[in-house]
């Protein structure tokens, strides 16, 4: 069933060993392949393609590696896995409060996994190795806490009609990824849903880690499965509507004999936008992320619907890390300044 007019697929990934992947000439690539394949590619830069519309610069010295975002009221939130707080701005990225910090105590995170808000504000965190889920006013203040059971996991989260809709990667023979609805006023799960496929099985390599995002668009809740690069639509029901099917050129599916991936998945990353083409209504944008070790460079790939390439060159996005993708079509990155800070930029795609 298609549901959509358009759809373009937009792969990101970071990339240094040129052995795994049968792409290009770039300054950012060590040279490890050969002539044959260099000759196939030209690096496409990321102004061509899209336009800078906004820049802020944020009030904090440091961040970590693992970084959520999430809009907040009439600002953003920045989860910080490594520090395990919670950064509050305004708009104009000027810090708020930071909510929590390192401990075992009431609003406080041992390993910090995902961040989320309603339209109250309320902030929503969890914290994995605690199995706790804990609630924060608009302002931050911690409220109070859940405890979940052991079994579960949670790798992102997003709000919707009075529910926090969950992606966990943890697997089983029953249970290869679910997504879970849980009532934020008791904790209590009150729906399970999950992947249809097989696929898990077949590659004996569970779905997990930082990677999973979780994304809602028009009652549409778009998870990604990394391995694949296969993209799920459920309705709030739990519903399957459809399976979207990637195709990259640069990201190669993992070998079920020798249960091997190419390189590591940072992010997948699924965003469903309305369009600015007045003859599309919406289309479908996937944000794919490799990062192998020492890598020098992130790149785009852009496919349609139905898996095809638009463009047969990779687009460098250089230094850029991707934090969010908003229903307006608006890509946010957050870049390292020259003077050790941070800013927030947000583009448009031409």
């Amino acid at each position: 069933m298609i549901i959509y007019e358009s759809t373009f697929v937009i792969n990101i990934c970071k990339m240094e060993n040129c052995k795994t992947f049968t792409v290009l000439v770039s300054l950012f690539f060590i040279s490890a392949c050969s002539a044959t394949d260099n000759d196939r590619y030209e690096t496409v830069h990321f102004n061509e393609i899209a336009s800078l519309i906004n820049e802020i610069s944020l009030e904090v010295e440091a961040l970590g590696a693992t970084i959520r975002y999430r809009e907040h009221l009439n600002g953003f939130l920045i989860m910080d896995g490594s520090a395990n707080k919670i950064y509050l701005f305004s708009d104009s990225g000027t810090l708020l409060h930071e909510v929590g910090g390192p401990g075992q105590g009431p609003g406080e995170f041992t390993s910090i996994t995902s961040i989320t808000s309603d339209e109250e504000g309320r902030i929503f965190a969890y914290d994995g190795p605690m199995w706790r889920l804990s609630i924060f006013d608009h302002s931050g203040n911690y409220t109070r806490s859940f405890q979940m059971n052991e079994a579960f996991r949670m790798h992102d989260m997003v709000y919707a009609n009075g529910l926090l809709y969950t992606f966990s990667g943890f697997t089983h023979d029953e249970l290869p990824f679910h997504i879970s609805a849980i009532n934020p006023e008791n904790g209590m799960i009150v729906n399970q849903f999950m992947e249809s496929s097989d696929i898990v099985k077949e590659l004996g390599i569970p779905i997990s880690g930082a990677l999973q995002h979780i994304n809602l668009f028009d009652d549409k809740i778009i998870v990604t499965h990394p391995l694949v690069l296969n993209t799920y639509f459920f309705d709030l029901e739990g519903s399957l509507l459809t399976i979207h099917q990637g195709n990259s050129s640069i990201y190669k599916d993992p070998d079920p004999d020798s249960y091997t991936i190419p390189a590591p998945l940072h992010t997948a990353l699924p965003a469903l936008i309305a369009s600015s083409r007045p003859a599309q209504a919406k289309y479908f944008i996937e944000f794919m992320e490799l990062n192998p070790e020492d890598s020098r460079g992130n790149f785009l790939e852009i496919f349609d619907k139905d898996g095809n390439k638009l463009s047969d060159n990779p687009i460098s996005i250089e230094s850029r890390e991707l934090l969010h993708v908003n229903q307006n079509g608006e890509l946010l990155f957050i870049k390292r300044t020259e003077s050790n800070g941070y800013s927030l930029n947000t583009y448009v795609l031409n």
